[in-house]
């Protein structure tokens, strides 16, 4: 059975890693390859999906510019979602994560297109969420439409990131993070913040958003100056662009190198057992990790989680 035709759609935000996750997608086989530019990150969904609309692909894939893509994963990916069956909205594969040192689910998400105007509707239908993705996600399975984790390993998420795109995520990623995520990234960036100057760079996010919260409906509002300063406080330039020549090479070699942390190990267990739920569990591991107000981030001050 030949393989249903599909476009890429980037979403990007200048990202340092954006020119060679472009390049890795025009290397899948996708009838089309298309880049969206917008912030925050609900309208870089909207305009990803208006995208695929427009392409009009049987299938439609919307990669993260922080994903690096390794040889042939759409395919796999698109193989894999086909035996999925009818009633799917959203697939996703698994990716190795630079900063949580695990296997989680990466930031290249495909959907069936004919589905994608019923997104959009959810989308709008949505209010102010830190994660407008899975929340739409969430609505359409509560809908009865499915979403599957693919067994697919199809790429890196977070690796050759700039300094300052790191420091962003990291101070957004804190004020999504569960206290056990939270507490994790922490742990394994004050054990590399020694040999690893993106670790330092991640500990003093983390540092920084504990003590200075972004607000959770203004998380694109951290300001350039903010991000430089915080920089200039570790001593660091900025790195310079990813060469041209740079390809599947680094890709490939760091997914036949990568093993999951031990620390992570449980986190990965606990994620993945979960990922597809439509309402995670409640509970210790899944309480944000800054949703308690001034007391909460004193006690993870004071316990230095």
């Amino acid at each position: 059975m030949s393989r249903p035709a599909f476009a890429i759609v980037v979403r990007a935000a200048g990202e340092r890693t954006e020119p060679l996750a472009c390049r890795l997608a025009c290397a899948q086989g996708a009838a089309e390859v298309a880049v969206v530019h917008e912030v925050p990150f609900r309208r870089a969904v909207r305009a990803s999906f208006e995208r695929g609309l427009e392409i009009g692909c049987p299938w439609t894939f919307c990669l993260d510019a922080d994903c690096l893509l390794a040889p042939g994963a759409a395919a796999r990916c698109l193989d894999e979602a086909v035996r999925v069956g009818p009633g799917v909205f959203r697939v996703s594969p698994r990716g190795a994560w630079r900063f949580h040192q695990a296997v989680l689910n990466l930031g290249f998400h495909g959907y069936p297109t004919d589905l994608l105007r019923e997104g959009l509707r959810v989308l709008e239908d949505t209010g102010p969420d830190l994660k407008p993705e899975s929340a739409v996600r969430r609505r359409m399975q509560e809908a009865g439409y499915r979403f599957a984790l693919l067994d697919t390993v199809a790429g890196l998420h977070e690796y050759e990131l700039g300094y300052a795109d790191i420091y962003r995520r990291m101070r957004v990623r804190a004020c999504k993070a569960t206290r056990r995520e939270y507490a994790l990234l922490l742990r394994l960036a004050k054990r590399s913040r020694q040999t690893d100057p993106d670790y330092r760079v991640v500990h003093q996010a983390l540092r920084d958003a504990r003590l200075r919260p972004i607000d959770r409906h203004g998380l694109d509002a951290l300001s350039r100056e903010e991000v430089d300063a915080a920089l200039a406080r570790l001593g660091l330039n900025e790195k310079a662009p990813l060469s041209p020549a740079a390809g599947f090479e680094r890709v490939t070699t760091v997914l036949d190198a990568f093993r999951t942390a031990k620390e992570a190990r449980d986190w990965e267990r606990f994620f993945l057992a979960h990922a597809t739920l439509a309402r995670p569990p409640r509970g210790p591991a899944t309480d944000y990790a800054h949703g308690g107000g001034t007391l909460t981030r004193f006690w993870l001050w004071l316990t230095g989680r």
